[in-house]
């Protein structure tokens, strides 16, 4: 599938951030987990969560195949994630398929409930990019 990225920044070295579908998909790709990458990370998504226009859907995905779920992470996590209240709309979250990741997993399931499905964005866990694109994709139609 050839799925074209627009816009794309290099926020950092271990740090991407790009567009798709006309800008209605944002995209975040850390390559590491260190704490540097892990707030540029987080303060991103906040500042633009804080300039998304609300009656806008916001669609995202969370590329974190090569990211991985630390305590630092997950409190950072959570600010990210608190910082949706207010916005409608989908995150997907793509993790690798391996036992390593149920750590990922276990995350996203506990969070869901508490912070994002309430404050109206809903998320769900892939491994698979193209999977993750078309489910934001058909939110559009």
């Amino acid at each position: 599938m050839g799925i074209e990225k627009e816009n794309l920044e290099h926020i950092s070295d271990s740090l991407d951030r790009y567009w798709l579908h006309n800008q209605q998909i944002v995209v975040y790709e850390p390559h590491d987990t260190h704490r540097k990458t892990v707030d540029q990370w987080a303060e991103s998504v906040i500042k633009l969560a804080h300039r998304w226009e609300p009656t806008k859907p916001y669609l995202e995905i969370q590329d974190m195949r090569r990211a991985a779920a630390t305590p630092y992470s997950i409190q950072r996590a959570k600010a990210a994630i608190y910082s949706l209240e207010g916005l409608t709309g989908y995150s997907a979250v793509i993790i690798t398929n391996n036992p390593a990741a149920s750590m990922f997993k276990f995350f996203v399931r506990q969070i869901r409930p508490r912070a994002a499905a309430s404050k109206g964005v809903e998320h769900r866990i892939f491994t698979n990019f193209e999977e993750a694109f078309a489910w934001l994709e058909e939110k559009l139609r």
